[in-house]
């Protein structure tokens, strides 16, 4: 009896080693991943901070060291100097005025349209929708005008994740959760300036305010549709709006006269360097759509994979933003903005299934 009562304790302890080994080895693979996800953090950061953040000047004080993580920018001015902006941190209520509400209304062809159509098609989410974007994309770009309020930028590597500062230091998110904290509270903001219960409301043609409190009811009908079909539109917003961002349009072409040819030097013996490749613009997907031409009967999955393997250096999200940004800058035919509308929609639509 006493053998089988320390067999059965030895069994124990050797059971309970085991599993102590193998949570051990656990924690050290979860730890192993939080240090990767800390360097690639710390990686991205570095990388934004450089193309965001101007270095201090020879007139800056010793605080200035703390400035990136504390949310301070120096902006360069007209006149030489640097401007000093404290960035808001993330995720505070975001404010525009009646007036700016009503400029977006009148700067904008689509809303004008939305602002007089008739109650049915404003009550319905699929004709609004449209609208909606409109609405909610027009009034991000108005927010960001203000540098204070630029508190998010795209990630220069990866198109679904962007910087964004919150009240310690810059931290990474996932684009689409950047689009869904944007447009609650833009289409919040709607809300609280036309409700009639406010003062607000009173600045506002009679068109706009009849027309604008159905904004965020349509958003919210279609939320997770909305925020999925802003991705290009976003990333190429947030893309434009990186403080240095060198436009990306390709230099014309010199001739140059009877020029002498180099000397052929055999490839053994040149020097192997690498050529960093020339930023891909949208020029360069407007051109790359129209050499893809679309086959009978292909559906858009198939037509998007031989899009995507005629720039296969090119990350996919890249390749439809910038497609997106050229449809947006009237670059493209009615048919190819339809065409990139419902290339863009499907692509998102299964990358989110």
């Amino acid at each position: 009896m006493e053998k089988l009562f320390e067999h059965t304790l030895q069994r124990q302890i050797a059971d309970q080693t085991t599993r102590e080994v193998e949570r051990d080895k656990k924690l050290d693979e979860q730890s192993n991943k939080i240090d990767v996800l800390e360097g690639k953090v710390a990686e991205l950061t570095a990388a934004l901070k450089s193309a965001i953040f101007a270095p201090p000047t020879s007139n800056t004080n010793n605080n200035n060291s703390n400035n990136i993580n504390s949310g301070v920018l120096l902006h360069a001015q007209n006149n030489g100097g640097n401007m000093t902006v404290n960035i808001n941190p993330w995720g505070r209520e975001l404010y525009f005025s009646a007036q700016t509400l009503e400029a977006t209304f009148a700067e904008s062809e689509t809303l004008q349209r939305y602002s007089h159509i008739g109650f049915e098609a404003r009550a319905d989410p699929e004709e609004a929708a449209p609208y909606v974007q409109e609405a909610l994309m027009s009034l991000v770009k108005r927010v960001h005008q203000d540098p204070q309020e630029r508190n998010v930028y795209l990630n220069p590597k990866r198109t679904d994740q962007v910087l964004i500062y919150d009240e310690v230091t810059w931290i990474v998110l996932p684009l689409v959760e950047a689009i869904r904290s944007l447009f609650d509270r833009v289409s919040r903001r709607i809300h609280k300036v036309t409700s009639p219960t406010g003062t607000e409301r009173q600045k506002l043609s009679p068109a706009v305010a009849e027309s604008a409190p159905w904004l965020p009811i349509m958003y919210d009908e279609r939320r997770e549709k909305h925020i999925a079909q802003a991705r290009p539109s976003m990333a190429a917003h947030l893309e434009n709006m990186t403080p240095g961002r060198v436009l990306s349009t390709p230099p014309p072409v010199k001739h140059v006269a009877s020029q002498p040819r180099e000397e052929i030097i055999p490839e053994k013996q040149q020097v192997q360097k690498k050529v960093p490749s020339p930023p891909f613009a949208a020029t360069n997907a407007v051109s790359l759509l129209r050499a893809t031409k679309s086959k009978k009967g292909e559906s858009k999955a198939d037509y998007a994979r031989r899009l995507f393997e005629g720039a296969k250096e090119q990350d996919p999200g890249r390749i439809l933003t910038k497609l997106w940004e050229a449809q947006e800058d009237g670059c493209l035919t009615k048919a190819e903005t339809i065409f990139v509308r419902e290339l863009v929609a499907e692509h998102d639509a299964s990358t989110l299934t």
